[in-house]
C-alpha cells in the first residue's frame, strides 16, 4: 500500500465535549490501487483475451511493472468487436490526461478522452469514417511532433507499404496527411511491427523503431520536412517476442523505453539510454514480470 494510491482525503471537526475544549479531528480516505500515481512514470495498457483494458503501473522497484494491476475499460473486446487497431496517445487535446485511439472495420477512427482520475476512459468519440482504413490499415501509432506543428501525429501504414503521418489537432480530431517515404530501398511493409517511441537519441525529434519478421530491430530516426534519416539496425532476435510496445519512461529517468513478451509469458524491460551508442538504444534487457497471456494486445 502506498501514500499515492490515497485519494479523496479529508479531515471534519466533531463537536465539542464535556471533557475537552479542543475540537477532535476524524480522518477518512478511501484507498484504491486503480488511483494511478503521479510519479512520473509511464504504465502498461493490455487488452485481455477477456475483453477489458488493464493498467500495469511502471517503476516498481523489483520487476519494474508492479504485480497489482487494475481494469480501465469493461469488455472492450465484446463492446468493441469491430476495433482492429489501439493505439496510446499522450495528452492530444490538452486536459492533462491520457487519451486513445482506435479504428474500426467500418473505418472509423475514433477519439477515447482520458478520465482525470486515470482510472478509465470516456466514451469514444467517432472522428474520420474513412471507406479504404477497413481493409488497408495494418498498422498505427501515435508519435509526439514530427512536423513541428506543435501537435502530435497519428501514422498508419497501410496495404503496399505506404506509411502516413497524419496531424491531429487540439480537440483530438484529424488534421492534414502526408505519406512518408522510406529512406533506403527498403518498404515499410518489411516490417511485421512499427512503434512510435518518442525521442530516444536525445536530439530533441521523435523517432520510430521497426522490426521485420526475422526479429532485426531498426531505428529511424527523424530527418527535415516529413523524412527519416536512414535506418539503423539496433536489434536482433526480437522475433522471441509475439508483441512488444513503446508505453514511454518507465522507470522515471526521462528516457523512453520498451517492453516485450516473449511466447511463455514473460515480460521483458528494455530502458533507453538517451542517445545512439554506436547501435545501442536500449540497456541489457531485465525481466518486467510474468504470467501474461500470449495474444494480448500490448499498447
Amino acid at each position: 500500500m502506498s501514500k499515492d494510491h490515497f485519494k479523496n482525503v479529508a479531515a471534519d471537526a466533531l463537536p465539542r465535549n464535556a471533557f475537552s475544549d479542543h475540537y477532535p479531528y476524524r480522518g477518512a480516505a478511501t484507498w484504491s490501487h486503480c488511483n494511478n500515481p503521479a510519479d512520473g512514470k509511464a504504465d502498461l495498457l493490455r487488452r485481455g483475451a477477456d475483453g477489458n483494458l488493464y493498467r500495469h503501473f511502471g517503476g516498481h522497484s523489483q520487476m519494474m511493472l508492479h504485480a497489482l494491476y487494475c481494469k480501465v475499460g469493461a469488455a472492450w473486446n465484446a463492446d468493441w468487436t469491430s476495433m482492429r487497431h489501439l493505439a496510446r496517445a499522450g495528452d492530444t487535446d490538452g486536459d492533462g490526461t491520457e487519451d486513445l485511439y482506435a479504428i474500426d472495420n467500418t473505418g472509423s477512427l475514433r477519439f477515447f478522452p482520458g478520465d482525470p482520475t486515470e482510472t478509465f476512459f470516456r466514451w469514444p468519440r467517432a472522428l474520420a469514417p474513412t471507406a479504404s482504413w477497413p481493409n488497408t490499415v495494418n498498422m498505427m501509432a501515435v508519435s509526439p511532433d514530427m512536423n513541428g506543428d506543435g501537435g502530435r501525429d497519428l501514422v498508419v501504414r497501410v496495404t503496399g507499404g505506404t506509411l502516413t503521418r497524419i496531424s491531429l489537432l487540439s480537440d483530438g480530431s484529424p488534421g492534414n496527411s502526408t505519406d512518408i517515404p522510406t529512406p533506403g530501398a527498403e518498404s515499410w511493409s518489411d516490417y511485421n511491427k512499427i512503434v512510435a517511441p518518442g525521442d530516444i537519441t536525445g536530439d530533441g525529434t521523435p523517432d520510430l523503431v521497426t522490426r521485420t519478421p526475422a526479429g532485426l530491430l531498426y531505428l529511424y530516426e527523424t530527418g527535415p520536412n516529413n523524412t527519416f534519416k536512414p535506418r539503423v539496425q539496433i536489434g536482433w532476435s526480437w522475433n522471441q517476442y509475439d508483441d512488444f510496445t513503446a508505453p514511454g519512461d518507465v522507470n522515471g529517468d526521462g528516457k523512453s523505453d520498451l517492453l516485450a513478451r516473449d511466447t511463455n509469458g514473460n515480460m521483458w524491460y528494455y530502458a533507453g539510454l538517451g542517445a545512439l551508442n554506436g547501435t545501442a538504444a536500449f540497456a541489457t534487457r531485465v525481466q518486467a514480470g510474468y504470467g501474461y497471456p500470449s495474444g494480448e494486445t500490448l499498447f
